[in-house]
């Protein structure tokens, strides 16, 4: 059993679902609605939509504005969303699903994962501000959690776009949970992030995905097409 979840902030692009079944969204698709101050554009009967604000438990340190999906990856774990999956999938608003998305799914083992773009841990420090000083000490932070010594020749997956164990993410998000108190006064020490506090959400996009690849699983391919172009209909 899996399942998908869908973040998305204002609308659900019918175009990104025309593939998929109506059986397999009902079952396997869940969609998270963020950010309560903007209006919902969803095709009704079409989606399974839950909104992030009205979930029984929520983190009210955590503020959706500057960390955007995070915030929804986390409230999953916090109050279980998960529970019965043996596989447990992250996607965004603006990625279109075609028929070969999902075509990996059977070959999914504990000793492997899908993910939209691995990349090295170089590139998620070069394209990050400060991405040095930040994911040292993110790595560091994980040693100490998980008392062991981090292999940095690794494949980071980015995007917050994946399909991992369940087991695996319960793993990670018992780490994730306590660097909010680590690393976002980290990020406020940097200029960067005191002007643009949005960058903080593309430090955890890497958080995640460096907590994923330090298992160096066998990665599947997560064929998704990212259509930046609905990013413009999004606000």
């Amino acid at each position: 059993m899996f399942k998908i979840f869908v973040v998305f902030h204002k609308q659900i692009f019918d175009d990104c679902y025309t593939d998929i079944s109506q059986d397999i969204l009902n079952k396997h698709f869940v969609f998270i609605a963020v950010n309560p101050a903007i209006p919902k554009i969803v095709t009704p009967g079409r989606y399974n939509v839950i909104h992030e604000w009205e979930l029984p438990l929520i983190n009210q340190q955590l503020d959706n504005a500057i960390l955007r999906e995070n915030t929804a990856i986390y409230h999953v774990f916090l109050n279980k969303l998960h529970a019965g999956c043996d596989y447990v999938g992250f996607a965004q608003y603006d990625m279109k699903f075609t028929e070969t998305s999902l075509k990996q799914i059977s070959s999914l083992s504990p000793s492997s994962y899908m993910a939209l773009s691995p990349n090295s841990l170089q590139f998620c420090k070069d394209t990050a501000c400060n991405g040095s000083d930040i994911l040292d000490a993110t790595i560091k932070s994980y040693e100490q959690f998980f008392s062991t010594t981090f292999n940095p020749v690794i494949q980071v997956p980015l995007c917050n776009t994946y399909i991992i164990s369940a087991t695996l993410f319960n793993k990670i998000m018992s780490w994730i949970a306590v660097t909010y108190s680590q690393l976002i006064p980290l990020c406020y020490t940097f200029y960067p992030y005191r002007a643009n506090p949005y960058y903080i959400a593309s430090i955890y996009e890497r958080v995640m995905g460096i907590a994923i690849g330090a298992e160096n699983l066998t990665i599947l391919p997560f064929d998704l097409v990212h259509d930046h172009g609905y990013k413009q209909q999004a606000y």
